[in-house]
């Protein structure tokens, strides 16, 4: 009796995980474009049902419901923002890969202009330990517009000696500074960007002489092109970028380890 318990129970979770599959790779059931098809097409605002019904299969559905709170992200359209919010719930479970989701959908509602994750990218940029800094640079990439360029421009010329405001984990890892991460990112977020990154062993052995023309370069093209990148979107307006902000940003903003 108890072997047929176990038998019909483990029937049961296949049925589960099958269905799973089938909602998020080629058709579901029904015939229907899958959600993972939906986002390699572009995700649409006609996806929703789909994107909902993946979500009944969570956690095992995880991985494709990441990506798509990404693709969602990468619309532009702000259609998305009450359907993705939800994920910001998960923060707190660290112990599980339901995390992964409201660490995408963080970054996917700041894409979308949302005041509260952009101010909390913007403050782990700035103010987070070195691991937390590079972790919010691979941030800033996805997340673009004139919100993260203009970070990266601050950071061209700022020493940016700044006391993080959170403590550092123990580690032997050596991390870039600012000024090296505005010339390695820019290359790769610029609209037709002024220089390419330089050497590595020019960032490694901290070469000014080297690093100076590469600055420059950016320089003046932000001064060129600076009037329109303004308008790209996100744009960070109304980010405040000050230590006295970025303070009371960790009390809520549980993305990353606290120390």
């Amino acid at each position: 009796m108890l072997a047929k318990s176990l038998f019909n129970m483990s029937g049961r979770a296949l049925v589960v995980v099958l269905a799973a599959a089938s909602v998020c790779f080629g058709q579901t059931p029904h015939g229907e474009l899958s959600l993972q098809v939906r986002v390699e097409r572009g995700l649409q605002r006609s996806d929703l049902n789909s994107f909902q019904d993946g979500q009944k299969y969570l956690p095992v559905s995880g991985y494709e419901i990441t990506i798509a709170i990404l693709a969602a992200g990468k619309t532009g359209d702000t259609f998305w923002v009450p359907y993705l919010k939800p994920f910001l719930k998960y923060a707190h479970k660290k112990n599980s890969n339901l995390s992964d989701l409201a660490g995408a959908a963080q970054l996917a509602l700041a894409k979308l202009g949302e005041p509260e994750q952009l101010q909390e990218i913007a403050c782990e940029a700035e103010y987070g330990y070195a691991s937390l800094q590079s972790s919010a640079v691979r941030k800033l990439k996805y997340v673009g517009g004139w919100f993260s360029l203009n970070l990266f421009e601050r950071w061209l010329d700022e020493p940016h000696s700044i006391v993080p405001l959170l403590n550092e984990p123990r580690g032997d890892a050596i991390y870039l500074g600012h000024r090296e991460y505005a010339l390695t990112e820019l290359p790769r977020i610029a609209p037709n960007p002024a220089a390419e990154a330089p050497l590595p062993f020019y960032l490694q052995t901290l070469a000014q002489e080297k690093l100076e023309p590469y600055r420059q370069s950016w320089r003046e093209w932000f001064s060129m092109n600076g009037p329109s990148l303004r308008n790209l979107s996100p744009t960070g307006q109304g980010v405040d970028f000050t230590a006295a902000t970025c303070k009371k940003v960790p009390v809520h903003d549980r993305y990353f380890e606290h120390f």
